[in-house]
């Protein structure tokens, strides 16, 4: 999906409509991602980005950092996801720091880096400095349907810098902010999101 050119930045990825992502290619470290803005903490309006394939059961291997001179509390931390099926959320965020005497503005458990997001928080804090590279590793099963019966729950196991922080973890639902969606039938391949 990814081999550091921006030929396949461009083949691969697209924005939600499939046209070419505002996400910057950044060739001296051979990565892609956006520019934040530190004063407020949100993107430079770029919005998401997809792959331009559609993927069901999956594993993946993803390379982030957040810059060394982040700024921002609680969710405002390089606040991002990896998105599965565009469903399934793997929290991307700044979490070198969760114990909540360490900070002005703890951020809550299942919304650290390594969560399923809004459903389990990761096992241990392997994270490492904003400035360093992270390290995801994926393996994703996907919910199994028939019809409208659930068979399979689908699941997820997730390495953070080599450290297992999600152990076959059963999806309980679509990702969601506060409230719970409940699992529901889906295609069986969809596109991946950051």
């Amino acid at each position: 999906l990814f081999d550091g050119t921006k030929e396949s930045l461009d083949r691969n990825w697209s924005d939600a409509n499939g046209k070419p992502t505002k996400w910057i290619y950044d060739a001296q470290e051979r990565s892609f991602g956006l520019k934040l803005k530190t004063d407020k903490g949100w993107s430079t309006g770029a919005g998401p980005i997809f792959t331009r394939a559609a993927f069901g059961d999956c594993q993946l291997h993803i390379e982030f950092k957040h810059p060394a001179d982040l700024k921002g509390t609680d969710q405002m931390r390089g606040n991002s996801g990896v998105f599965l099926m565009g469903n399934y959320e793997i929290q991307v965020m700044e979490s070198y720091l969760t114990n909540p005497a360490d900070m002005k503005e703890p951020n809550y458990a299942d919304g650290q880096c390594g969560a399923v997001y809004a459903e389990n928080p990761p096992l241990v804090n392997a994270n490492r400095r904003a400035g360093e590279w992270q390290v995801y590793d994926i393996v994703f099963h996907q919910p199994v349907w028939d019809g409208l019966k659930l068979l399979h729950p689908g699941s997820v196991t997730v390495f953070l810098n080599g450290v297992l922080v999600q152990d076959h973890w059963e999806m309980e639902g679509l990702t969601t902010h506060c409230h719970r969606r409940p699992l529901a039938p889906h295609p069986t391949t969809g596109r991946l999101q950051l």
